[in-house]
């Protein structure tokens, strides 16, 4: 039999509760200030692994709320990392597809390899633009060319879900050719995962998701150097893959940026809850890549 639903409290009840249990509050003003912008249900998701359901053994909630802002905060520096990978996905397939097909090749199907998919990405592109139809650019088009898009427009209004699906129905040659562009070189399968995966990371640092201490259910190819890697998980496959996805030039500064975040947390956070191994600067610092 469904129990039932626990009664909704105020911010003085639930600081009520939680001393209770066994959390302590050094500043109970500013508790309740950060509990009126973030909820207490979010926030028990940070002090999962550092306590017992009914007992929280002298944690302080200024510790849960370090750990929230530290997720909070390399959110913001991994969506840096994914405009990159976005941005230059949208040039590339734009290019070579224009290139070998036509300024309006991706509107056949016989440029990819499955019907269907493609046109489940032309619905997709028609209901985004559909969406955007007052963007100056396509009300530009809509005067000018009759309501018809180049390639190199039609990506621009292209999320990454849809975007990721294009480049794993592109014909081989076309794949190829978009993977010789990318820094490491990747063979399309490994760039096809990558995409994958960096789509959930998108989601979920658009979406406010928690990347501290939760398993990301993407496991991307790896190259053999870094494949014992490749069962986690955690956070920690995903940035070396990110790493082999961007130009070192733009891997530096976000890896610094990342490095100093963990110092900055250093005294709450604990990084193998991430899948970090003790050598882990080193094997995430920016370097030049042999495939």
């Amino acid at each position: 039999m469904a129990r039932p639903l626990k009664p909704a409290l105020t911010h003085e009840q639930q600081i009520a509760l939680l001393r209770s249990q066994g959390m302590t509050f050094g500043d109970m003003a500013r508790a309740e200030r950060v509990m009126s912008r973030v909820s207490v249900y979010r926030l028990r998701a940070y002090w999962i692994g550092l306590c017992d359901e009914k007992h929280f053994r002298g944690l302080a909630f200024e510790d849960v709320v370090s750990l929230y802002d530290f997720d909070a905060r390399l959110r913001r520096i991994l969506l840096g990392a994914l405009e990159h990978i976005e941005i230059a996905l949208r040039a590339k397939i734009a290019y070579v597809h224009g290139k070998n097909h036509g300024a309006e090749g991706y509107r056949d199907r016989d440029n990819f390899i499955n019907a269907q998919h493609h046109g489940e990405f032309m619905n997709a592109i028609d209901r985004s633009m559909a969406r955007a139809k007052n963007h100056p650019i396509l009300r530009h088009h809509e005067r000018q060319y009759g309501g018809r898009y180049p390639v190199w427009v039609a990506v621009e209004f292209c999320s990454f879900g849809p975007l990721s699906k294009l480049f794993a129905n592109l014909l081989p040659d076309d794949a190829r050719e978009v993977a010789r562009d990318w820094p490491s070189q990747p063979k399309p399968p490994f760039l096809e995962s990558w995409l994958h995966m960096f789509t959930i990371m998108r989601n979920i640092c658009a979406h406010h998701g928690r990347l501290y201490n939760i398993p990301i259910h993407a496991k991307p190819r790896m190259y053999s150097e870094e494949k014992q890697y490749a069962q986690s998980v955690k956070l920690f496959a995903m940035l070396l893959v990110t790493r082999r996805a961007l130009p070192q030039d733009v891997w530096g500064p976000i890896y610094e940026d990342i490095m100093a975040l963990c110092d900055v947390y250093s005294d709450v956070i604990n990084t193998s809850y991430m899948g970090f191994p003790d050598h882990y600067r080193e094997l995430l610092a920016p370097k030049l890549l042999l495939v």
